[in-house]
């Protein structure tokens, strides 16, 4: 079997980290760990795996991770797909890039950004946004080249 699993899982991560060396972490869905996560599950609108793979510069891409387990009340859930649903108390496992890792870690933390990616709620204020808004204007502008 993880054998199995290993066939399947090193294509995606190559493909997902361009061939480099992943960076691997750990998020647990809760107040202490990812605040703003746990807020958005805690409103009742539902937020899937799908939401922490956005990327908070820009929604319509993903970031270059991939989410290798989900715990939820002690079962593991190997390789859960981009629908599964988040609840409290769940810990995923990613492997990814470090940007990806930093990017996602925004997610958790900050309600704005949070709130973007799972809802599609912009609201541009603060330093961060103004980082984001500035380089979702040159990634523009380096597509339009």
């Amino acid at each position: 079997q993880e054998e199995a699993w290993a066939t399947d899982v090193n294509p995606r991560l190559e493909e997902t980290t361009g061939g480099s060396v992943p960076s691997i972490w750990a998020l647990r869905l809760d107040a202490a760990h990812s605040p703003a996560i746990a807020r958005a599950i805690d409103s009742g609108s539902a937020m899937s795996l799908e939401h922490l793979r956005l990327d908070p510069t820009q929604r319509d891409r993903r970031l270059d991770c991939l989410a290798l387990m989900l715990m939820r009340s002690g079962e593991p859930i190997v390789l859960p797909g981009d629908e599964m649903r988040l609840a409290r108390g769940d810990a995923l496992l990613f492997a990814g890039t470090t940007e990806a890792r930093a990017l996602q870690s925004l997610i958790a933390h900050n309600i704005k950004i949070c709130d973007y990616v799972h809802l599609g709620v912009e609201a541009r204020e603060g330093l961060v946004w103004r980082i984001f808004s500035r380089r979702r204007a040159q990634s523009a502008a380096a597509e339009r080249n």
